[in-house]
């Protein structure tokens, strides 16, 4: 669980809310600019025909991501399927209900595996009136077998979720539901993915709150947060046992505090004590604690594998936030690089100016100043004593913003101002790249081959600088390192369908797999892995199959 402030522990950062589709909490506001204050620059900066035959779908298709190297467009006409029936407005968002219309079955699509090579025209734009075909293939990353959907199972808690809050978790062939009934306790089921409809447990061990944040399962627990409490004026982070679902233990946080979830440890900023603290996150014990008197911001290092992972809407992994190491930045712009489980100091380096745009990734930190002129620098996590490299500067009226790993480069979105309408994706550290992408408010990476941008209302994929495809109105998610899930629409808490459909990056741009509609379901609830999709229903919690 990313840096996540008042203990929304499936936030993204410090300063963002919980990620859309992931735990059933409403889409969160965009964060104002912050101020910026004067920079301190190192002291030298280093350089740094037409579409396949198939039979007519009135469902809107998911997508699925990539994997080899070669590619090749032809641009047909004709309207997306997905676009081809629209949600009408005022439908639930919580996938159940409606007779679906008869659809031919679809033959798959061979997948081909090929060398890293890109053959043929650029990848084309999928928008209303225009279909592009792009072939792509990177090895590693084979298509999934997506198949239209189907229900595994559905089945209801023993007392009746209200709308306050639900969310869904899915752990490998575990999925968790959580919903609060009317005197506000929070019940929290468990069943495995397979077909049945019983759940393994339902428990009530979390208790009551006058409100309740999130839900995040790992292998070894189930984490549920309470909204602030009245009667205590903080958080309450309870951990469940994922065999039985009897309370492990709780921690009170305040709303200044921020939680991250690794493998074996949360790791706490508790801003009342001012301290770093690892807590095991199987039995709630303090294993390690390190003063804090400048009240750090924490960010994960993240792995090649943390970017192959499941993730929501927001972008935000279903698993561990943390890998094995963190890096802290301190309010005097003191930087140190931990290790997680131990708490153990392996590097550390003094007067490093940043703001909130930074990422740590493969062994990489890169960090954009603050002031004028804004520059991002590169830094070395295993010698943060080296002088860093300067990979870009920015003009007085550009906006830097969403700092992203892709592959051996970073990427970023680069605008006029604060006009996303000017937004274009820019790649440095490398040979370099720029891709326009209007509209654009984040970047999402696809393994070291892909992004995702998401916009107010679509997304767009990005495969080696180019747009493979536009989904407009709708959201899209990754589901590994090759393969994206599609939207018809985007997360919403009331009850309504939603289409669903997947695309391998190494398929033509129009190879969508149509996998049909789920329906009654409360969208923003959802969560899922590369097979099935979990979500809380107006009276039921249901599992649909789409791979596999």
């Amino acid at each position: 669980m990313a840096a996540v402030k008042g203990g929304n522990m499936a936030g993204p950062g410090e300063n963002e809310t919980q990620p859309e589709f992931a735990v059933g909490v409403s889409k969160a506001a965009e964060p104002e600019p912050t101020a910026e204050t004067e920079p301190v620059s190192p002291q030298q900066a280093g350089t740094g025909g037409d579409e396949p035959t198939r039979a007519e779908i009135e469902y809107a298709a998911p997508v699925d991501p990539w994997a080899a190297a070669e590619a090749a467009s032809i641009a047909a006409g004709g309207k997306p399927s997905y676009e081809a029936a629209p949600v009408q407005p005022g439908g639930t968002w919580t996938i159940v209900g409606g007779t679906e219309p008869t659809v031919a079955e679809v033959e798959p699509k061979p997948r081909r595996v090929g060398r890293a090579l890109l053959i043929g025209g650029g990848a084309g734009v999928v928008t209303a009136g225009v279909v592009a075909a792009a072939v792509l293939f990177w090895p590693g990353h084979p298509a999934l077998d997506f198949h239209r959907t189907e229900e595994v199972k559905r089945f209801a808690p023993a007392v009746a979720f209200t709308s306050s809050f639900n969310a869904t978790a899915v752990v490998g062939d575990r999925a968790y539901f959580a919903g609060v009934d009317e005197d506000g306790t929070l019940r929290v089921l468990a069943t495995d993915t397979g077909a049945g409809d019983k759940p393994l447990w339902e428990s009530t061990a979390a208790g009551k709150s006058t409100t309740w944040r999130s839900l995040r399962a790992t292998s070894s627990v189930v984490l549920v947060e309470s909204g602030l409490e009245s009667a205590t004026g903080s958080f309450r982070v309870v951990a469940l046992d994922p065999e039985t679902g009897s309370q492990r233990w709780q921690q009170s946080i305040t709303s200044a505090d921020t939680l991250n979830v690794g493998a074996e440890r949360v790791l706490w900023t508790d801003r009342t004590r001012n301290r770093l603290v690892g807590i095991s996150l199987v039995d709630g014990r303090e294993m390690w604690s390190e003063p804090d008197e400048n009240r750090s911001t924490i960010y994960p290092v993240m792995t090649p594998d943390y970017l192959s992972k499941p993730a929501a809407v927001s972008g935000q992994t279903f698993e561990s936030d943390l890998t094995d190491r963190f890096v802290q930045f301190g309010s005097d712009r003191t930087v140190t690089v931990r290790e997680l489980k131990t708490g153990k100091i392996l590097q550390t380096r003094e007067n490093v100016s940043a703001g909130t745009e930074v990422a740590a990734y493969d062994g990489r930190l890169y960090v954009l100043e603050t002031g004028t002129p804004k520059r991002i620098f590169q830094y070395d996590l295993a010698n943060l004593a080296a002088e860093p490299g300067l990979l870009y500067t920015a003009a007085s009226s550009e906006t830097v913003a969403a700092l992203t790993p892709c592959g051996d480069q970073l990427c970023f979105l680069r605008s006029t101002g604060y006009d996303r309408a000017t937004s274009e994706i820019v790649a440095v550290g490398g040979t370099g790249w720029t891709a326009v992408a209007p509209g654009a408010k984040s970047l999402i990476p696809l393994g070291d081959q892909g992004l995702l941008t998401t916009n107010e209302d679509g997304a767009s994929l990005i495969v080696d600088r180019k747009v493979v495809w536009t989904l407009d109105g709708g959201a899209a998610a990754r589901l590994d390192a090759g393969n994206v899930l599609r939207f018809s629409d985007g997360p919403g808490s009331s009850v309504g369908n939603r289409t669903l459909s997947g695309f391998h990056l190494g398929d033509e741009a129009g190879a969508v797999v149509e996998m049909g509609e789920i329906r009654d379901i409360r969208s923003d609830s959802c969560s899922w892995n590369t097979a099935v999709i979990a979500c809380v229903g107006e009276k039921d919690l249901v599992i649909h199959s789409f791979a596999g």
